[in-house]
């Protein structure tokens, strides 16, 4: 049986702020920010908001525990802004035909409308965004995220089972 590959030399962190996961806070914190500061200035949506919006575009219809798991957020939160979003006309909750105890959400066509007036201005955001990068530079950042995110699920299912 082989030994296990040894573990690639990580250089320490001297302080909070060289640790990759505050440096992922503070890169989301101003990529994502002054967004949101738009999305609710201008079409009176929230961040979270926009990505419940976003979700229900793009996997939709969802129950709302799938898309709280999607979004990234609470359950409870998803349930208050989901409610907001039903009243605003933005969302319909259709009985689940293979759960009667849940709906299955989706937008309603000015939530579609909203959706593709908003990802106009994200799609313009990322292009912003990306254009400070090379072709080369744009491949590695988006492998290295999605590798992060990888170590990151395992991560946060040891702490998952370690809480049982």
């Amino acid at each position: 049986m082989s030994s296990p590959a040894p573990k690639k030399a990580v250089p320490e962190a001297p302080t909070i702020r060289e640790l990759v996961t505050y440096r992922l806070l503070k890169a989301t914190y101003y990529t994502t920010k002054p967004a949101y500061m738009l999305y609710s200035r201008k079409y009176k949506v929230t961040g979270v908001e926009w990505r419940l919006i976003g979700n229900l575009f793009t996997d939709g219809p969802l129950t709302l525990v799938k898309l709280a798991e999607e979004a990234d957020i609470q359950l409870a939160q998803a349930s208050r802004m989901i409610t907001a979003l039903i009243k605003r006309g933005l969302v319909l909750g259709v009985a689940n035909e293979n759960d009667g105890r849940s709906v299955k959400l989706s937008l309603t066509a000015e939530g579609k409308a909203l959706y593709r007036k908003i990802f106009a201005e994200a799609q313009s955001r990322h292009n912003r965004l990306l254009e400070g990068l090379n072709k080369t530079e744009q491949q590695y950042l988006y492998q290295a995220l999605d590798k992060l995110a990888d170590i990151g699920r395992e991560m946060l299912e040891e702490e998952r089972l370690a809480d049982k």
